[in-house]
């Protein structure tokens, strides 16, 4: 008969003969380190964020223009955080192998997990996340190092990395709220706060077992291609193709067509015979004579035209006959010009910009609503918008994953899965099941 392996960390424990078992790892993860990369001297090697360690300021002001990027980024970390969190512990599986869960009812649990300042983390790291790809979460332990006390998220933008060391291990965030333009001496405004390897497979024991942990960053990222200390948002490809450039153009363009362009309703065409025949002194006055005559009459027929008192009158214009020829001798002529800006100059441009960032966002156009510019430009039905919320929230895992993982190092390292050993922490949303006229119905789902 074999005997039963309970395996708890990096313990074995053979139940049968009563032997336990420490096991270690035969050889460390391949990490490498990375060289020729700009930094900055001085008491702390720092790792350049973009070329001129200005990037995250760079992403901030392209945003701070971009009304429509910015809602849109809001718009998946409001579908992310989606009613928050809740606790629950697996308690079994039914046959297509579904958890079933019963909730969490401890107030040791909840009052942590529910509280104001880890929602606040949550809401903070999606912002982070979706804007940079890059989190920074400080997590601090109690006196006795028995627990997890709090959570916060530092904001990226704040946030550089100091250069690996030969083991290739990002060991160290240099924070400070000042970059590019800082002081690292000053170390009223910068702080070292050292970082914990989230892909340490003992990481709670090996936490514990430092004294010098009392505050840590439990780094967060969604990873991309070729990125070692920073990752890249992939809307970042937006801004380096130009799109993000051409869709802040827009407004300037329009703006510089309505302060430039001379915005004429009206043609009025005035036979020469006219003034003669009104001004029987015409052709004995001189051209300053004539010249104000004329804008006197323009400047009635005008007020004429446009003001509001006026709407609804006539404009008198007679209109005489050759006695020789018998034709109708021209009169006045009053052309209504198209303004032709009516038309939507750049509409089309703004549309297509606008799919370029929902695209560049994995966003379904039917969900925030696309551009309403045109005729033929549609929001979707309430059913085109309830599969792709059902699509949305399917493919939402990855991202609310990494923003918990701090959270479930929290609940492991709190002796929360002693507690529960079905222990998870899930996000819940409002599913839209039916559209159907006026009847709609909601069930809460978990992700």
């Amino acid at each position: 008969m074999t005997d039963e392996l309970l395996i708890e960390d990096n313990v074995a424990l053979m139940s049968g003969v009563g032997v336990a078992v420490h096991m270690e790892p035969a050889a460390k993860p391949t990490s490498g380190t990375v060289s020729d990369i700009n930094s900055m001297g001085g008491p702390f090697k720092v790792a350049y964020w973009g070329a001129d360690n200005n990037f995250p300021n760079t992403i901030r002001d392209i945003l701070a223009k971009d009304a429509e990027m910015k809602e849109l980024i809001n718009w998946c970390v409001r579908s992310s955080m989606g009613k928050g969190l809740v606790c629950l512990n697996e308690i079994d599986r039914d046959n297509q192998g579904n958890p079933i869960y019963e909730a969490i009812k401890d107030r040791a649990i909840t009052d942590w997990f529910y509280s104001k300042q880890t929602r606040k983390y949550c809401l903070e790291a999606f912002i982070d996340l979706f804007t940079y790809f890059n989190v920074f979460p400080e997590m601090i332990v109690t006196k006795d190092r028995s627990r997890i006390y709090s959570i916060a998220t530092n904001e990226a933008i704040h946030c550089r990395w100091e250069l690996m060391g030969d083991d290739g291990r990002l060991k160290n965030v240099i924070h400070n709220k000042n970059w590019p333009y800082v002081n690292l001496e000053d170390t009223f405004q910068t702080t070292r706060i050292p970082a914990i390897d989230p892909y340490d497979y003992d990481i709670v024991n090996n936490v514990k077992s430092d004294p010098s942990q009392k505050k840590f960053i439990y780094p967060l990222n969604y990873p991309t291609i070729g990125s070692t200390y920073y990752q890249v948002a992939h809307w970042d490809g937006l801004r380096v193709s130009g799109w993000l450039d051409i869709a802040a153009k827009i407004p300037e363009f329009k703006m510089a067509l309505l302060k430039n362009q001379m915005t004429i309703k009206y043609l009025i065409r005035i036979p020469n015979a006219y003034w003669p025949s009104v001004y029987k002194n015409w052709d004995r006055l001189d051209e300053k004579a004539q010249a104000g005559l004329k804008k006197a009459k323009l400047k009635e027929i005008n007020d004429s035209l446009s003001d509001v008192k006026n709407a609804g009158k006539s404009i008198l214009n007679e209109v005489g006959i050759d006695p020789v020829t018998k034709e109708k001798i021209p009169g006045w002529e009053i052309v209504v010009i198209d303004d032709k800006t009516k038309a939507g100059a750049f509409l089309e441009d703004s549309r297509e910009a606008s799919s370029h960032k929902m695209r560049a966002l994995g966003l379904d156009p039917v969900l925030p609503g696309s551009l309403q510019t045109g005729s033929s430009m549609g929001a979707g039905s309430g059913s085109d918008k309830q599969v792709a919320q059902n699509i949305s929230l399917s493919m939402i895992d990855p991202y609310r994953d990494i923003v918990l993982d701090p959270l479930h190092f929290a609940a492991q390292f709190n002796g929360h899965y002693d507690q529960y050993p079905g222990f998870t922490i899930k996000f819940r949303d409002s599913i839209m099941d039916t559209v159907n006229g006026h009847n709609q119905t909601k069930t809460e789902g978990l992700s």
